[in-house]
């Protein structure tokens, strides 16, 4: 009998499994408090059908007669958690009220039997299911999450998929050719088979790293190909900022110039202002010269 226990191995055996069990065991502490907070109320369920009900509390066991199902507090809370949950309906094991004969008991029964069947079984039950929905949600989140970092973040360097592809030369290439995890594995095992005393320089300090627990020699948010494009774009960065400032002197070059030009063309204006001024001048001269010889003329 006891063999067949073996065959919940399959939870440990299948991932999903695991999360689904997870997700009931999780946040189990939350659906154990709301699941006594329901035991709690069916209590105080219990209690009134055990002072105002006790003789009606019976369950159909048609065609014997009808079993009673609160001779005592005890057995009317178990009944009522019995046949309240299991049947959603805890009138099921309340004898019907006729409304024409007792109208009050039949008002009771619709009150009593209504909020049971919405704080017990609307309210509480919904709350431990989307409890474990929820749970069952952020699982799938999580793994979600930790599925996407492994498949587009590097191990070693913690460097993302979108920098190495746009910066770099390529986040799989990175991955297997510059940061290749299983050669720091590799490292790790080679250092500690092989005698101390035959390391050289740098896997002296690597083994002294590793000794203390300390692998700030694992580079962390760096990598020499980002190294590489950092360097050529601060080459193009000083180059591109070396003809700005080309270009910035050759613009105040032309200012000055065009400034010059400027000041040339209004004394050029000035001047030959003056001339044209000389030349009224001189054209009136000239017509009073001739208006004084037809005078002269006239008066030989």
């Amino acid at each position: 009998f006891w063999f067949s226990v073996h065959l919940l191995d399959l939870i440990n055996k299948s991932p999903h499994l695991a999360n689904v069990f997870k997700a009931v065991t999780l946040n189990g502490k939350s659906i154990v408090m709301t699941a006594l907070l329901g035991l709690v109320l069916i209590y105080l369920y219990a209690i009134v059908m055990f002072n105002v009900t006790q003789d009606a509390i019976l369950l159909d066991n048609y065609p014997d007669e009808d079993i009673p199902m609160c001779t005592n507090l005890l057995v009317c809370w178990v009944g009522a958690i019995n046949e309240g949950l299991r049947a959603s309906d805890i009138g099921a094991i309340m004898e019907p009220a006729r409304p024409d004969e007792a109208f009050g008991m039949f008002v009771f029964n619709f009150v009593f039997q209504f909020t049971f069947w919405v704080l017990v079984i609307t309210i509480l039950l919904n709350v431990i299911f989307g409890i474990i929905i929820d749970t069952f949600g952020e699982l799938r989140a999580n793994h979600t999450f930790k599925k996407n970092h492994m498949e587009n973040t590097c191990f070693v360097c913690g460097i993302d998929r979108f920098r190495l592809d746009t910066k770099g030369n390529g986040f799989e290439r990175h991955i297997k050719e510059d940061h290749y995890m299983w050669w720091y594995l590799f490292l790790v095992v080679y250092l500690n088979a092989k005698e101390s005393t035959a390391y050289n320089g740098w896997e002296q300090y690597v083994a002294s790293k590793l000794k203390v627990d300390d692998f700030s020699f694992v580079p962390r948010n760096s990598a020499v190909v980002l190294k590489e494009v950092q360097e050529r774009e601060e080459a193009e960065s000083k180059m591109m900022s070396a003809k700005i400032s080309s270009m910035y002197t050759t613009t105040e070059t032309l200012a000055a110039e065009f400034a010059q030009l400027k000041e040339v063309q209004v004394s050029s204006h000035a001047e030959i202002s003056q001339i044209k001024e000389t030349q009224m001048s001189t054209l009136a001269e000239m017509e009073m010269l001739s208006v004084g010889f037809r005078r002269e003329s006239q008066t030989y």
